[in-house]
């Protein structure tokens, strides 16, 4: 019969081997827990700005701009309207717009989130109304296309906005010109002798 000695026992390695494990563990998953966390952040925010445009600006239940519009909320776009700020501005900017395009439609092109920014790449169409330019471009159809930058608050807001709108473009569809500060003659048109 042959006898074997016992493994010695070491219950502190064990122990510390264990508990090295699960640091090392604990340590990867922080960063997928974190990203996770980030990334269901920008999901929301990407949803809210596709519920935002879907239920202001094309069924026009303007009265729900509070439900995505902070209080505080700014727009940083050059030239945006002074105070007051919040929903109270986004209303009357949707107003004007409504009372240009009556039948103006949005569809969302392609969206990006980064952290509590989301970036909506975008295309309107509709049909120019009588208070435009007097009249004169009355039932004309005209394609707008933009990007807006929208900043979402801790309550998921918008807190601020940046828009590029390609206005130029639109004002062509509708048969505007634009002439050079010297005129016809120094676009080459009519007068050119």
């Amino acid at each position: 019969m042959s006898t074997t000695a016992p493994t010695p026992s070491r219950p502190g390695l064990t122990a510390a081997t264990s508990l090295a494990l699960a640091a090392l563990l604990l340590a990867a998953a922080l960063p997928a827990v974190a990203g996770e966390t980030a990334g269901g952040a920008e999901a929301r925010n990407k949803q809210k700005a596709t519920e935002f445009l879907e239920v202001i600006y094309n069924q026009r239940q303007l009265d729900r701009i509070p439900d995505f519009v902070a209080d505080d909320f700014v727009d940083q776009t050059p030239g945006a309207p002074p105070p007051p700020h919040g929903p109270a501005m986004v209303r009357r900017q949707a107003d004007g717009t409504f009372a240009a395009f009556p039948d103006l439609k949005f569809e969302v092109k392609r969206m990006l989130a980064e952290g509590d920014l989301v970036a909506i790449h975008w295309s309107s169409r509709g049909h120019a109304s009588v208070a435009m330019a007097g009249g004169a471009v009355e039932g004309r159809p005209a394609t707008v296309q933009g990007i807006s930058i929208f900043r979402y608050d801790e309550d998921g807001k918008i807190a601020e906005s940046w828009d590029m709108v390609d206005r130029a473009g639109m004002m062509q569809e509708l048969g505007f010109r634009f002439v050079p500060p010297g005129g016809e003659k120094a676009a080459g048109g009519e007068g050119d002798g």
